[in-house]
């Protein structure tokens, strides 16, 4: 079952979306913008079994997706990454934080190797371009 979370009905929905007693998996959408949105988050789902979720990509504004949800970035404990842009991984840096020094734990997110490489090339043709001189 497919759930899709408009962002004015964020604040009525509990934060037991993570504690469903269900067998089967629902997919809530946290988000469906895209990378410049500032309306609708950015893409992101959220896949919950019992007591087991995976939230897909971890964009810039998923964190603050969550907390509207009533949820925090310690409630997931499994992160899917498809890609390495921004809208994609952004919210990384503040999972692992919060993590890190309020859960006390790592969070290790599952990205694929071909994600990483094709961010790195892009990175490098980025860096290999001429800066004006002043």
């Amino acid at each position: 079952m497919s759930k899709n979370i408009p962002s004015q009905q964020h604040r009525s929905i509990p934060g037991r979306i993570l504690t469903r007693d269900d067998t089967s998996p629902s997919l809530f959408f946290i988000g469906a913008g895209n990378a410049f949105t500032k309306k609708f988050y950015q893409n992101n789902a959220l896949i919950v079994k019992g007591q087991d979720h995976v939230l897909i990509d971890c964009g810039t504004r998923t964190p603050e997706a969550l907390a509207t949800l009533g949820l925090s970035v310690m409630d997931v404990h499994t992160y899917l990454i498809t890609h390495s842009h921004a809208d994609h991984i952004g919210g990384l840096e503040e999972v692992m934080l919060i993590n890190r020094y309020m859960a006390r734990r790592k969070t290790i997110p599952r990205i694929p190797v071909e994600a990483l490489t094709e961010r790195w090339r892009c990175l490098q043709r980025a860096g290999q371009r001429q800066v004006p001189s002043v």
